[in-house]
Order: C-alpha cells, then structure tokens, then sequence
C-alpha cells in the first residue's frame, strides 16, 4: 500500500522534469569557464586543440563538446642539482634556481606539444643537460673563480632549449657547488699557502718601509749636522771678516786723522819754529833752537 501511494504521489512526468531540470544545470553549468589572475585557458573541441589561449575572465563554450583546461602562466621556480666532471675531471655537484614562466599567448602550444607535465619531461632533462656541458668547460677552480661566467653560460643554453617549447627562462642562480673532499683539501690548503704568501710579503714590505725611513732619518740627520757646520763656519768667516774690516776702517781712520792733524798744523803754522816738541816717552824735550844756531 505505501510504495503504491509514493507512485501516485510522484508519477512518471514529474520524475521526468526533475531529471530535465537537473540536466539543464549541469549543461550551464558547463557552458562557461572562469580564468583566473595568473592563468590561460585552453579550449578543446572535441579533444582538439584550438590555437589560442583564453584570457582572464569569463568565457562560454559549448557544453560537452568544449573543454577547457588550465594553464599556470605565473612566474614559477625550480630548484634542482646536477652532477658533473669538470674540465680537470673533478666531480662537481651544481645546485641551479631557475625562473620560469610559460609564455602567456603560447600556453595551447605548450599544452598541445607538451602537457601540463613540462616540468618533468622538458626543464628538469634541460637543467641537468645545461649544467653537464657548461661544467665541463670550466676547471673547478674557474667554476669558483668565473662563477658569473659559469651562470650566464648555463642561463644561456637553458635559454635556448625551452624556448623552443615556449618556456621563458628568466633569471637562473648558481646557488651552490660541491666538491669532493680531497678537492676542499687542496683548495683549503691552497688558499693557506697564499695567504701565508701574502702575510711574509707585507712583512717584508714593513721592514722594506722602516729600513727607509730608517735611511731617511740617518740622511736628514747628516744633512743637519753638515748645515749646522756650515753655519758655524759661515758664522766665524763672517765674525772674521767683519773684525778685519773694523780694523781696516780703524786704519783708514787713524790714517786719515794723521794727515788731518799734520794738514790742519801746517795751516796753523805761522813761522815759527817751537821750542819744545813732544817726545816718544810723553814728556816735552827743547826742540833745536835755530836762532842761536844761526847767530
């Protein structure tokens, strides 16, 4: 008697329209997808690829006929390690950071050719390709040494690699190098031996400098022992020939007053002869008395 009822209560038409209804949603649903920030649409028709890509927003298609999926055009990084033999044979374990974007107007292509798994099946295989060949161009020394060289080689050949897949490479890190121990040993005691190198040659170029000075002083010095001499000697030249010179215008003088004094008795004189004269000894002594010479 009950399930008799529930068959009166829903009869076939009505089970039918709920179905319809539900058909209906699920079909619109399906007539639209969204593309979201950072993202690219690829629409299948009927499992074919069509040769654009679908923008950010919202975009119909036809329902069960068209699909879309979902493309990843954002900025991505990938980190990953390589091992390979240097140009000297030395085993050398390379970590890289790449960036990477899939290019926006080209991700059906990447999608047709490729699929959502080109991580693993294009960029890992090209990183470990690019780092194998660019290590073996470089010692191990030089990978140290020429790291810039090292990373512009390796960014260049990934450059060139995934752009044929439409990849876009766009800044590459050489993160890290590892060497075997018996490597880090020799570089260690390398870079000992130079530093050592470089701490005697400074010392050398310390006592190269104090010897130098040394010198200078020693010079400086004799230069002011010969310049006080030859002051000294100036000085008792000059005193000498300044005590000459007094006394050769002591001379002149007394000379001149000599002859001053006899010119200026001759001018006196008025004819007569004196009687006294003063002697050598100071006194005065008769002089000749020519008068009563002469009577």
């Amino acid at each position: 008697m009950v399930n008799r009822e529930v068959e009166l209560n829903f009869p076939a038409g009505k089970i039918f329209l709920i179905l319809l209804a539900i058909g209906i949603v699920i079909l619109g649903l399906n007539s639209y997808a969204i593309i979201g920030p950072g993202e690219r649409g690829v629409l299948t028709t009927l499992g074919q690829v069509e040769p654009w890509s679908l923008g950010e927003g919202i975009h119909f298609k036809t329902p069960l006929i068209q699909g879309v999926s979902l493309m990843d055009v954002k900025t991505q990084k990938i980190e990953a390690g390589a091992s390979a033999a240097s140009k000297d044979l030395q085993v050398v374990t390379t970590t890289v950071a790449l960036n990477y974007k899939v290019e926006s107007e080209n991700a059906w292509q990447v999608y047709q050719q490729v699929g959502m798994d080109y991580k693993s099946r294009i960029i890992d295989p090209a990183i470990q390709e690019a780092v194998k060949a660019s290590t073996a161009h470089f010692t191990a020394e030089e990978l140290i040494t020429k790291r810039a060289a090292v990373n512009m080689e390796i960014e260049d050949l990934l450059k060139t690699r995934l752009s044929k897949y439409n990849l876009t490479v766009q800044s590459l890190s050489l993160t890290n190098f590892d060497f075997s121990p018996e490597f880090n040993a020799a570089i260690e005691a390398k870079v000992k031996a130079e530093q050592d190198a470089l701490r005697a040659e400074r010392e050398l170029d310390r006592i190269k400098v104090e010897k130098q000075q040394a010198i200078t002083q020693a010079e400086a010095q004799n230069e002011r022992v010969k310049l006080e001499a030859d002051a000294s000697a100036y000085a008792v030249k000059a005193q000498g020939d300044a005590e000459a010179y007094a006394l050769e215008v002591v001379r002149l003088q007394l000379e001149k007053s000599s002859k001053l004094i006899e010119y200026e008795s001759v001018k006196r004189w008025n004819g007569d002869v004196p009687t006294y004269m003063m002697s050598g000894t100071g006194s005065f002594v008769p002089f000749i008395d020519l008068t009563n010479t002469v009577g």
